[in-house]
């Protein structure tokens, strides 16, 4: 008995479906917001993505976030709308939210302001070294994210290690920055530093970076008396 060609064949598979994580990593920005509309469901779920630890569960906003840099606005808010509650939430391994990642993976203004106005509770969440979003763009984004996470939530709150805002963009930024005169004009400098003398000892030439770039602007104290 005779087998026909089409009894023989066997159906060949289709292309495989690339994940989430594989589009981001390709930047493959138009697939993503026609995944998000999809397949929501993919989008608002946990998965481990190795971001800094193969335990670090999150979702797949907080890896857009940590993984590319030029993600549109309208991507970033596909991702939002299909998994809102991922705004909110804290990897286990760095407690970081995406609006975190965002910063020190120095997304631009609008996808922050995009998160922002998504989620403002998340400008108040703490990571695990104790620092709100705005810690963490005063030491790696550009100064007008500083300004926009800033003007959103002016705050001095300080790290776990007794950093405020203005110590992280001091000893980062041009000491005649906007960013720096705009936080030291919020700050009672004498009274913030006073607080945090023993914690910012523990920091090689942080005192003496301080006193160079603050004290100036202070011209009726001596430069002693700031600490």
């Amino acid at each position: 008995m005779s087998i026909s060609s089409t009894d023989s064949a066997s159906p060949s598979p289709g292309p495989r479906k690339r994940t989430i994580a594989e589009r981001i990593n390709r930047e493959d920005f138009q697939k993503l917001e026609r995944h998000c509309a999809k397949r929501p469901e993919e989008v608002a779920r946990l998965e481990k993505y190795n971001i800094f630890s193969a335990k670090s569960e999150a979702y797949p906003l907080h890896y857009l976030c940590h993984t590319t840099r030029n993600c549109p606005v309208s991507t970033l808010r596909a991702f939002i709308q299909a998994a809102p509650k991922a705004l909110i939430h804290q990897d286990p391994v760095w407690k970081s939210t995406p609006l975190h990642f965002a910063c020190s993976n120095r997304l631009s203004v609008a996808c922050v302001r995009e998160l922002i106005q998504a989620c403002p509770q998340a400008l108040a969440v703490p990571d695990v070294d104790g620092k709100l979003p705005v810690h963490v763009a005063a030491t790696h984004a550009e100064p007008e994210v500083v300004m926009e996470l800033w003007n959103a939530h002016p705050t001095n709150q300080v790290t776990h290690k007794g950093q405020t805002v203005l110590h992280l963009a001091v000893v980062r930024s041009d000491p005649n920055s906007q960013v720096v005169k705009t936080l030291h004009g919020f700050f009672d400098a004498q009274q913030e530093f006073k607080t945090t003398t023993r914690t910012l000892r523990q920091f090689k030439g942080l005192r003496r970076i301080l006193q160079q770039k603050i004290k100036p602007n202070r011209t009726s104290t001596s430069p002693t008396t700031a600490f």
